[in-house]
């Protein structure tokens, strides 16, 4: 890996893939700009991410807003309260029991969502003609999908793209109040449609759902797709392998935080340090080893099982169309150091 490669950029820049390609049998090399190792190869990435060595970075960095801002980002707080990522022992293990078992409750009605509202989303690319991907189909998608597992209305005027931000370390002080002033919206809907009986765990849950789930499975939709589209260019829908997993993801990388010193890779690692574990190096893998996007361990993604189904019903109808489509133009959204989530993404639709 090079020193001068902007390590806070490259996952959303053109020459990741040439970067993620030369860099797969790295050692971790140490940056300056984001003050972390930077582990690409995806053998140590799958050993780290299961490391008892390591916190994630939120259980710390949630930790640490100053009392002086805690009225500009409450809802930052409140949100933390909520998310697994930002704890750690047994706080950590009761948060995500709970998740989990939420998460499991819902799957049925997902079920029947998806039976009903997928073809919805299928539908723009039986017809030719021009399609806004982000707004006719990922966006809503995904709020759907949201809905569903939340168990509540998510209307379209209810912003819920890019509160993923506000966890940003590298975001302004102003930016992360706007982004929060969001959260604060989305939290007074979530209380509202919830009813004044319920607690604060139960709103606290949907709340940290949506703001960690949402923007990281649109990121995770639109790169794979953008992807599969370009790679087939000329080639009709029914002739793409849309396989179980998605072939990319829209987390870049998981940052974790050494607890306890060790070594690895002929690294001595302190403790105090930040590890940041490339994900995407995973996309260069075999397809079935595209779940470990989700990562392992006690702090893997607990929202694999649905995003997989989803994933694979989507792909599966859209691989029945004999439709081809052409990538017209596709952009990430700027700022946003911790997903790539598309703002733009044009096709033309051929019947």
């Amino acid at each position: 890996m090079s020193t001068s490669m902007n390590y806070v950029t490259v996952y959303k820049d053109p020459e990741r893939d040439e970067f993620l390609a030369s860099s797969r049998n790295s050692a971790p090399i140490f940056d300056k700009s984001t003050k972390a190792w930077i582990v690409t190869n995806p053998d140590l990435c799958r050993e780290l991410l299961g490391s008892a060595n390591l916190v994630p970075a939120l259980a710390i960095e949630s930790q640490e807003v100053p009392g002086a801002l805690e009225s500009r980002l409450g809802s930052l707080a409140y949100a933390c309260q909520h998310i697994p990522l930002c704890h750690t022992g047994d706080d950590h293990a009761s948060l995500r029991r709970r998740l989990s078992e939420h998460l499991a409750s819902r799957r049925p009605a997902m079920a029947e969502w998806m039976a009903e509202a997928l073809p919805l989303y299928v539908e723009p690319f039986r017809t030719s003609g021009r399609v806004d991907v982000v707004n006719e189909v990922l966006d809503p998608l995904i709020r759907g999908m949201m809905q569903s597992l939340a168990g509540i209305p998510m209307p379209t005027e209810l912003d819920v793209t890019q509160t993923s931000r506000v966890f940003d370390k590298f975001s302004s002080l102003s930016r992360r109040t706007e982004v929060a002033g969001l959260m604060t919206g989305l939290h007074r809907h979530v209380r509202e449609m919830m009813g004044p009986e319920a607690s604060e765990d139960d709103v606290g849950l949907r709340l940290g759902l949506v703001v960690i789930g949402h923007d990281a499975t649109v990121g995770t939709f639109g790169e794979s797709l953008v992807r599969l589209l370009s790679e087939s260019e000329g080639r009709p829908l029914n002739q793409i392998a849309f396989r179980k997993f998605a072939p990319q993801t829209g987390v870049p990388f998981a940052e974790r935080i050494v607890q306890t010193p060790f070594s690895a890779a002929g690294v001595d690692f302190e403790a105090g340090q930040r590890l940041r574990l490339v994900l995407q190096t995973f996309a260069h893998s075999p397809p079935e080893e595209h779940h470990r996007f989700f990562g392992v361990g006690a702090h893997s993604c607990l929202g694999r099982p649905a995003s997989t189904d989803l994933w694979s019903a989507f792909g599966a109808l859209l691989g029945q169309l004999s439709s081809r489509v052409r990538v017209l133009s596709y952009e990430l959204t700027p700022n946003n150091y911790i997903f790539n989530v598309p703002s733009k993404f044009l096709v033309e639709v051929m019947t």
